[in-house]
């Protein structure tokens, strides 16, 4: 007659075999998943999280990953409202910059992002939206936010004539960048003028520069 010492003893030693198949299977599992990690990492953001990447960007490596990101995410068929709430992401992620390279060097990248789009229409719809954004949020800016802006205007406008030059200055190439502008700050009613006198001091400098660079590489 077995004791019940003897029981305990034996049942554990069934069970210890279980616990450790399920112990590797879960060790597997696990090295599985680690394994995948980066290639889940490497897709392509979600729109949500995007957003939010560009939205909470204060620290600079968020920064550069939100920057990234977007770049990879721009594509022609990018539908107007998505471009909006992404326009929006940035506005508030040039508001959070501080310190004048850091906001020189997320304006450029944000102007860059143009070269993205391959057809006049995308081009257009993301100038257009980004004007309207600018013109909306003017109003809410003080003084010491002024400078960036300026800045993100200045940077988008020559990217606008870039983009145009590197399609030979074609007719719809050139239409959509000018409408854009038109429309979102010349057109606009109650647009205020901050916006569009900078855009009258920036836009020869910028065309001259945008030729200029079409010579060079000529």
């Amino acid at each position: 007659k077995r004791s019940r010492r003897g029981c305990r003893a034996e049942t554990f030693s069934r069970g210890a075999p279980r616990r450790r198949l399920g112990e590797r299977v879960g060790r597997r599992e696990r090295e599985r998943d680690d394994a995948n990690a980066p290639r889940r990492r490497a897709s392509a953001p979600t729109m949500p999280t995007l957003q939010q990447r560009l939205a909470d960007s204060s620290d600079a490596r968020v920064r550069k990953e939100a920057m990234r990101a977007l770049a990879e995410f721009l594509r022609d068929d990018l539908d107007e409202l998505a471009m909006k709430k992404l326009w929006r992401s940035i506005f508030f992620a040039m508001w959070l910059a501080d310190m004048a390279p850091v906001q020189d060097e997320l304006a450029r990248r944000v102007a860059k992002t143009l070269h993205r789009f391959s057809t006049a229409g995308a081009a257009k719809r993301w100038l257009a939206i980004f004007a309207d954004t600018l013109a909306k949020e003017w109003p809410r800016l003080d003084k010491y936010r002024l400078d960036k802006y300026y800045s993100l205007a200045r940077y988008v406008v020559a990217e606008a004539l870039a983009w145009a030059s590197a399609k030979g200055w074609a007719d719809d190439a050139v239409a959509a960048c000018a409408s854009a502008f038109d429309d979102g700050w010349f057109a606009a009613p109650g647009c205020p003028n901050g916006p569009r006198l900078h855009y009258a001091d920036v836009l020869l400098e910028a065309a001259a520069a945008a030729s200029a660079t079409e010579r060079a590489v000529g």
